[in-house]
């Protein structure tokens, strides 16, 4: 599993971050992508998400 973190701008000038995980299915031999995007308004309750995660 390799996971990219990504900052963009959107086109009406806000930020956002964008979270990809990228995985190797052995069996179909093709790599497979999610992604999730994250807006400013939303980082916040993320960053405390992650941190109660990993105290």
């Amino acid at each position: 599993m390799t996971v990219f973190l990504d900052t963009y701008e959107a086109k009406n000038g806000n930020k956002y971050l964008k979270i990809t995980e990228s995985r190797f299915d052995k069996t179909t031999k093709q790599s497979k992508r999610s992604s999730i995007f994250f807006f400013k308004e939303d980082l916040e309750k993320f960053k405390e998400a992650l941190s109660e995660v990993t105290l």
